[in-house]
């Protein structure tokens, strides 16, 4: 049934060929990129996830959340 549909519609060999060049086009580009990037900046942020207290890596310090005032609750 799937080839049937398939055949009817005209040119469809094209569809793979061009799903293939994009996504060597986008692979090729990213590796162009990552290859090109400076060593530092991908070692500074392989270290990200461990650095628990430098800068910048509390919730708080960037922005999205304030310090919210702790509310008790003793059963009243």
């Amino acid at each position: 049934m799937i080839s049937k549909a398939l055949s009817d519609i005209g040119n469809v060999s094209i569809y793979p060929i061009a799903t293939l060049v994009i996504f060597f086009s986008v692979f090729t580009v990213m590796l162009v990129m990552v290859l090109r990037g400076k060593k530092s900046k991908y070692d500074a942020m392989a270290q990200l996830p461990l650095d628990g207290d430098a800068p910048g890596n509390n919730i708080s310090d960037q922005g999205h959340f304030t310090k919210m005032p702790v509310v008790s609750h003793n059963g009243r």
